[in-house]
């Protein structure tokens, strides 16, 4: 929600979130995440005097997500928020109020992945093309945008992962899954389970389940087993990098020998090359945020 839509005339700054966010409270008692130059600097609680200090706002972000804020930079956050102007203005449904961050963090993960130097042939392109191109156009425009504003040249297939985040916010449908049989949901939760006890136990940590870097990581799996239910694979050419990366990290391959063992136990399933680096480098996020 844009500062221009929002037509209250008294805002709260309740708790901090860095110099530039803070967490409001409205006229109306609604609880919201304000953007603004020095807006979180003043000790809390205060009252914000001159509302034009405040250049968005956005309500109903769940307390889940709100810690992720730290955690992307603020000129990804700012650039993901104008695009969703954008978005919103051409969709005919609403967005999940969340996608702010979790669009920011797909967005924030591309640039790391272009750093990085790797290239993702995204899954589900025709599907997307044929069934949601008007998605699948706003995220080629984002995908053009992004090049602009960091000077970045992302795959063109990257549009499908955008489009992707953008379909699965809808409010009022369910999000992408495919017609063959999926898992079944106490599996993947159990699964998911063992899988982060067998970082646990490798990294020698309790994770925070209740993190974002966690929730993050959870989704990655999600994904990981609906392609593994339907018998689709990340394709990308990175292959060679999980070489490399395997003898960088080999805490972190120890942890993806142990998973694939239960992949090979429970769903009768190898994870290829491109999984695993996938994994090792959710991993790696995961166990940063923990200071490992």
């Amino acid at each position: 929600m844009r500062f221009d839509e929002w037509r209250e005339t008294r805002m709260r700054a309740v708790k901090k979130i860095n110099n530039n966010v803070a967490i409001c409270v409205d006229g109306n008692g609604n609880q919201l995440v304000a953007f603004g130059r020095g807006i979180g600097f003043p000790a809390m609680p205060y009252e914000i005097t001159d509302l034009k200090q405040i250049d968005q706002t956005f309500y109903n972000i769940s307390s889940n997500y709100v810690d992720m804020i730290n955690e992307l930079p603020e000129d990804v956050i700012s650039f993901t928020a104008r695009m969703l102007d954008d978005v919103r203005a051409v969709l005919p449904y609403e967005l999940m109020p969340n996608l702010i961050l979790t669009l920011a963090d797909h967005i924030a993960f591309c640039l790391e992945r272009h750093r990085r130097n790797i290239y993702v042939r995204m899954p589900l392109t025709y599907e997307i093309a044929q069934t949601y191109p008007l998605e699948l156009k706003l995220a080629q425009y984002i995908l053009r945008e992004i090049e602009k504003n960091f000077h970045a040249h992302l795959n063109p297939r990257e549009a499908s992962g955008i489009a992707i985040s953008i379909i699965n916010a809808r409010l009022d449908t369910k999000p992408l899954t495919s017609d063959q049989q999926e898992l079944n949901q106490r599996q993947v939760d159990r699964m998911q389970e063992d899988i982060t006890r067998i970082i646990e136990r490798e990294f020698h940590f309790t994770c925070d389940r209740t993190s974002f870097s966690y929730a993050r990581f959870s989704t990655h799996l999600q994904h990981l087993f609906e392609r593994m239910s339907t018998n689709t694979e990340i394709a990308t050419d990175n292959a060679r990098m999980y070489q490399t990366l395997k003898k960088e990290y080999p805490q972190a391959e120890s942890c993806i020998e142990k998973i694939e063992t239960l992949f090979e136990e429970e769903l009768d399933s190898k994870l290829s090359d491109e999984e695993k680096l996938y994994l090792i480098l959710h991993i790696n996020r995961v166990c940063a945020k923990e200071g490992l």
